[in-house]
């Protein structure tokens, strides 16, 4: 289980590289779980709650490290993790699991290096997770507790639609539905104003991907997504009872989980907001919109949608249409090959 959540906290930015320059850039990150018998009172859980910090360069995630709550504070203990991250471009091309080892974040033959694949749009096509043995990083199947795993990205549109979690044979990756211990995962996507509204996920029969909610671990789970003036605030974790998603409270064996988000902000777009170089009007706009600088000379302009998918791209910086496109919030990044800069526009 401790393996799972570091995977998922590896990857927690995978959806959101997409186009980093346009996502939600946190500063810092708590869970919390409801007290015993509550729906509405979140609180911090002692050894379970946990703090993480983000570290950026240049508005590239470079690692993030956890801190554990210990009662009174957030410390780092054995338990703590250090992720760095490495680029190609602007692409993450992999990153690794560090352990707190009492003075600094060292490799253990339990680090976990998650390396990336893109498709032809530039876009996430895969991740696969490998182990570290002392030497070198290796995929691993043969115990339980140490399984690598393969992610595969599915878009419709140019958007996420779905991920689907494979496991190693020795031979290839496959969809795992017999083993209680080795389930393979679909997770489903779902959007509304240009915005990541929940994710939810599934595992497979046989035959079709299904809600599950009988079986631990095998528990079907439900991320919802709040905003607060456009910036991502948090996630609720909810489980499946087999006719609705629930909260449960920090004495269940699933209990819910709030990840709260400080300091999300939209790369670039706060400082940019400050600026009078660039105007965009109407906005709100019907579709099509007119950009002008006020001494600054754009050479290129892209837009791009909320969850990171670039829409347009022109050489022509007067008039920008978007006519058909869904409703929502999209950023402009405008350039003149040394200076880049960014607008907000919301169609209505």
């Amino acid at each position: 289980m401790k393996n799972n959540y570091l995977l998922l906290l590896a990857c927690c930015f995978s959806f959101f590289s997409q186009a980093q320059s346009w996502i939600f850039y946190p500063s810092q990150t708590t869970t919390k779980y409801l007290s015993s018998n509550s729906t509405t009172n979140w609180v911090n859980n002692t050894d379970v709650s946990i703090r993480t910090d983000y570290v950026y360069t240049d508005d590239k995630l470079m690692s993030l490290t956890t801190k554990r709550w210990n009662g009174a504070a957030f410390v780092t203990d054995d338990n703590s993790i250090k992720i760095e991250y490495t680029y190609n471009g602007n692409n993450i091309a992999n990153t690794v699991i560090k352990y707190w080892n009492g003075s600094t974040y060292a490799l253990t033959t339990s680090s976990i290096k998650t390396e990336y694949t893109y498709n032809s749009d530039n876009q996430i096509s895969y991740t696969i997770t490998k182990y570290y043995n002392g030497n070198s990083w290796t995929i691993e199947y043969l115990y339980i507790y140490a399984q690598s795993i393969k992610t595969e990205y599915v878009y419709s549109g140019g958007v996420l639609s779905y991920t689907v979690t494979k496991y190693f044979d020795g031979a290839s990756w496959n969809i795992e539905y017999e083993n209680l211990y080795i389930q393979s995962i679909k997770t489903e996507y779902t959007y509304a104003n240009n915005q990541l509204q929940f994710t939810v996920s599934k595992y497979y029969d046989g035959s079709s991907w299904n809600l599950e909610y009988e079986y631990l671990p095998a528990q079907s789970v439900k991320h919802d997504y709040t905003y607060v003036n456009d910036h991502l605030s948090y996630t609720v974790k909810k489980y499946y009872n087999g006719s609705a998603w629930y909260l449960d409270d920090m004495d269940s064996q699933q209990a819910s989980v709030k990840t709260e988000y400080a300091g999300a902000s939209t790369a670039g777009l706060d400082a940019v907001a400050e600026s009078e170089l660039i105007s965009v009007y109407p906005n709100p706009s019907n579709g099509k919109f007119y950009l002008s600088g006020n001494g600054f000379q754009a050479a290129k302009v892209e837009v791009y949608s909320l969850t990171g998918v670039k829409v347009y791209e022109s050489e022509s910086t007067e008039a920008v249409d978007l006519s058909g496109f869904d409703k929502g919030i999209y950023f402009i990044n405008l350039t003149d090959g040394t200076a880049g800069y960014s607008k907000k526009v919301v169609l209505d």
